[in-house]
């Protein structure tokens, strides 16, 4: 909803939206991320969470990505960004260890979360 430039509610808007921006700054924990091998610098997977630093204990544990570098690529809490840089990422890299589609050609909300992504550049 916009309002008249200079009246209460588009100040009382404004002010919402720069808070709400403020609070995503300093509230990021979550993001994408890449698992690198760090022989080859290939990155190997690719991922989205609500919190990163857990995330990178998590893939500490298993074999398969123990020796494997963790690397921040985007921070948000946002979830259609999460969404869409996943996906943005899987189609960049061609992570071996990924196997499925972060998001399916089918899903009608695949464009939405691409856009929202494209705010994350």
């Amino acid at each position: 909803m916009t309002f008249a430039p200079g009246s209460a509610k588009a100040e009382k808007e404004l002010i919402e939206k720069g808070a709400e921006k403020c609070l995503q700054k300093i509230e990021k924990q979550g993001g994408t991320y890449k698992l690198i091998d760090p022989k080859t610098g290939k990155v190997m997977y690719v991922g989205r969470t609500s919190d990163l630093s857990s995330r990178a204990k998590q893939h500490k544990r298993p074999l398969k990505t123990r020796e494997l570098d963790f690397e921040v690529d985007k921070q948000t809490n946002i979830y259609d960004q999460l969404r869409g840089r996943e996906q943005i990422i899987k189609e960049k890299y061609k992570p071996p260890l990924n196997k499925i589609n972060p998001i399916s050609p089918r899903n009608k909300n695949r464009q939405k979360y691409l856009d929202a992504a494209k705010e994350l550049e």
